[in-house]
């Protein structure tokens, strides 16, 4: 074996990490672009998710924070989680794409209705979460208060 043959035998998975790279820099930048949105308005989301605790209490609750970091490492989390769900199109999008070319045909097609419905499923259930399991757990939990 030649170092030519080498080198040529070299030059696909070279071409492959470099598009890995592309797409990877274009998940991570659709994150952070969410995630500066997300943390701009991580107050306003906080309140959205208190919602079913204050409709299973019955009343407006005053949350308290028990160390001075503790609303801002809150906020983070927020903000990190929202720029995952915010940014999951583009991130099933570049996963689809960097390993579409990989697929057969039929293989192709077999995937799609799964990149589909991933995300509606998603808003399904957290939906489901919001508006019924979250206020009946608040509830039982709030019953077992002394």
């Amino acid at each position: 074996m030649t170092d030519d043959d080498i080198e040529s035998s070299k030059a696909p998975l070279i071409e492959h990490l470099i598009e890995l790279r592309q797409r990877l820099l274009r998940t991570v930048v659709a994150i952070l672009v969410a995630f500066v949105v997300c943390f701009y308005f991580a107050q306003d989301i906080y309140n959205i998710l208190v919602i079913p605790f204050e409709q299973a209490a019955g009343r407006q609750v005053e949350m308290i924070y028990t160390a001075p970091q503790e609303l801002f490492f809150t906020q983070l989390k927020l903000a990190f989680f929202g720029a995952l769900f915010i940014a999951f199109p583009v991130i099933a999008s570049q996963l689809y794409m960097f390993v579409a070319p990989g697929l057969y045909k039929h293989e192709r097609g077999a995937f799609l209705p799964f990149l589909v419905a991933t995300p509606i499923l998603f808003i399904v259930g957290a939906c489901l979460v919001f508006f019924l399991v979250m206020p009946l757990a608040m509830g039982f939990f709030l019953s077992m208060e002394q």
